[in-house]
Formats: structure tokens, C-alpha cells, sequence
């Protein structure tokens, strides 16, 4: 018997078999517009997060600010970026992010409003 004779079998899925749900950016702004006008920022943050990072909702949502090296000036952040360890990740790898842009601003945001006391990020 050849090595590859005991192989379970494999099914193919579908060529048709394409993701769906996907938004694109003028449908999430839309999103995150109607999330703060219903007073939901928390929400709209915890999305805006997970958008601009491309995290899975648990990686968004489970985020410890102990992930997060900030550059603080003034009280403010102004820099930094954040690293997921490889323990989180779906390919058990490190996944590093530079917090620029809108994700320096939102992240500036939450840092803000954060209760010192709490290891999560309120995203």
C-alpha cells in the first residue's frame, strides 16, 4: 500500500462557492454614521476597529491595551502601534499594526475614554 492509498477523501467545494457579506467603504461609512447618530459609538468603534485592522470580531473585541505600545504626549496618543500575539491569531503567528490614520484616531479615542483600571481596550 502506497502512502497516499490511506489518504481520507477530499471533497471540493463548489467553484460558485464565493464569500458573501463583504461592505465596501462608502456602505460602512453609512454604517458608522447611523451607529453614532443612534448614540451606539461604542459599536460604531468596536466596527471601525475591526474594519480597519481586518480582525476577526473576537481578536477586535478581546483586544488588551497590554497589545497596544502607545507614544503618549500631552495625555494624548500620537503614535504607536499594536501587536496581537501569535496565542489569538487563526495562523498562530504575531501580527503587528502600525496605528496610523483613522485607526490612530480611533485608537486615540478609546484611550481616552478608557477606565485605567480595565486590561481590555474598549473596542
Amino acid at each position: 500500500m502506497r502512502w497516499f492509498d490511506s489518504r481520507p477523501p477530499i471533497t471540493l467545494l463548489r467553484e460558485d462557492n464565493v464569500r458573501e457579506g463583504f461592505i465596501d467603504p462608502p456602505e460602512f461609512t453609512r454604517l458608522l454614521a447611523e451607529l453614532r447618530a443612534r448614540n451606539a459609538s461604542d459599536v460604531a468603534d468596536a466596527a471601525e476597529f475591526a474594519y480597519l485592522t481586518c480582525l476577526r470580531r473576537g481578536n477586535a473585541l478581546g483586544a488588551l491595551w497590554s497589545w497596544f505600545t502607545l507614544r503618549i504626549e500631552g495625555g494624548a496618543v500620537t503614535g504607536g502601534s499594536v501587536r496581537l500575539p501569535g496565542a489569538v491569531t487563526k495562523n498562530k503567528q504575531p501580527l503587528p499594526l502600525v496605528l496610523t490614520g483613522q485607526l490612530l484616531t480611533l485608537v486615540a479615542r478609546r484611550w481616552a475614554l478608557r477606565v485605567p483600571e480595565c486590561p481590555y481596550s474598549p473596542t
